[in-house]
């Protein structure tokens, strides 16, 4: 049976640990695949748990286990660890000690939790049966670190039924969680189109095959596929975000090469592969009617997070039990590589309200002045930490 008094007096016991933990995280943050001080740091708070450290044959990133007092199912609880290269601009009293680097997304937050999960879930093995695994990725800030974890194996030994992660959300009101069903984040893919034409004197255009010209065309073009193709009762998201042509800011030269960059978001794998098609379709047909050559990168990054049904049910009797209110959000048209866990197994993303206008938490991810409400961290914890006990227990 779940101990919800004990999960309680646990959450507020360790406030100042999580603080202790979050504040040596936000100083020392690390970059995609290179988060060996934080990676040490955590092993070193989970041997001092008793929490057994499972051989994953990565540089960065741990996976931590905890058996219950019988066989079982085993649920994962998963936290990305690495940071931001973005020079950190916040009112925080503790910045970040490295220059250019910061956890503008929370990830030294989620980090926090799941370290104080671990905590309260070391001494309540009596409590459940079955295992838990405590999954620290690496590299989730559009570096591949999921997959990268799942071929190393963090998914078995024992075999994951189900896992469930949490990111903090600015859009949420502190204290409160955002609870979904379906899509809660968006697929991300990101694409470079290459355009060549013919390069001349800008006075001549008739010698020339502008490339420009037609990067204006496609640019205009691709924004059909959210208002002309789509349904208005689903949403996608098609941006060109950075567009190069010619030689510093001359007005008489016709470039041969332009390039542009850019990214899609939508929240179905049939959307996915609708725009993908429709965007190939477009940017080469638009530039065969222009003249110029279309080379198209076009890479599909992770798909979007879409929680589980049933699990939704564990994430809310979890809340309950716990008496922290929830809502059902927005989704985010932002993404999160924890999509690529559900290739896996059944998973549930929570999102940890983080908007408190005193606390000056108001700043979107990846914003210099991002900063978390270092209050809500016990809520964190205790959300991942009954999560697995009710999954774990059958209680839904």
């Amino acid at each position: 049976m779940v101990d919800t008094i004990m999960v309680k007096q646990k959450m507020q016991a360790i406030q100042n640990e999580l603080f202790k933990h979050y504040t040596f995280l936000h100083q020392h943050p690390e970059l995609s695949f290179q988060e060996l001080n934080t990676t040490e740091y955590i092993k070193t708070i989970l041997t001092g748990l008793g929490i057994e450290i499972t051989d994953i044959t990565s540089p960065t990133g741990v996976v931590g286990l905890l058996h219950g007092t019988g066989s079982g199912k085993c649920v994962a609880l998963r936290a990305d660890i690495d940071a931001l290269p973005i020079q950190e601009q916040s009112s925080c009293s503790f910045p970040s000690l490295t220059d250019g680097i910061s956890h503008a997304c929370g990830h030294d937050g989620h980090i926090s939790c799941l370290l104080g999960a671990a905590s309260i879930l070391s001494g309540m093995t009596d409590c459940f049966s079955g295992d838990i695994k405590f999954i620290f990725q690496p590299a989730e800030e559009g570096a591949g670190g999921a997959e990268y974890f799942i071929q190393k194996g963090c998914m078995e030994f024992p075999h994951v039924d189900a896992i469930f992660g949490l990111h903090n959300a600015p859009t949420v009101k502190s204290g409160v969680l955002g609870l979904k069903t379906h899509g809660i984040m968006a697929a991300v893919h990101k694409f470079k189109i290459t355009l060549t034409g013919k390069g001349g004197h800008g006075a001549i255009p008739e010698s020339n095959i502008d490339s420009i010209v037609a990067a204006s065309a496609i640019i205009q073009g691709l924004q059909t596929i959210t208002s002309r193709n789509v349904p208005p009762t689903q949403a996608c998201v098609v941006s060109v975000c950075s567009i190069h042509g010619g030689e510093g800011m001359t007005f008489n030269v016709n470039p041969e090469v332009v390039e542009m960059a850019g990214t899609c978001r939508c929240y179905s794998k049939e959307m996915e592969q609708f725009i993908e098609k429709r965007f190939k379709d477009i940017v080469t047909q638009i530039a065969g009617a222009y003249q110029v050559q279309a080379e198209i990168d076009y890479i599909p990054l992770h798909s979007a997070v879409i929680n589980d049904e049933n699990l939704y049910l564990y994430a809310v009797k979890a809340a309950e039990l716990l008496s922290i209110p929830y809502t059902e959000p927005l989704p985010s048209t932002a993404g999160d590589d924890f999509s690529t866990f559900a290739d896996y197994a059944p998973s549930y993303f929570f999102w940890l309200g983080n908007y408190n206008e005193k606390k000056d938490t108001i700043y979107p991810l990846h914003s210099p002045k991002f900063k978390i409400d270092t209050d809500t961290l016990c809520l964190g914890a205790g959300i991942y930490a009954m999560s697995a006990l009710c999954y774990l227990n059958h209680i839904k």
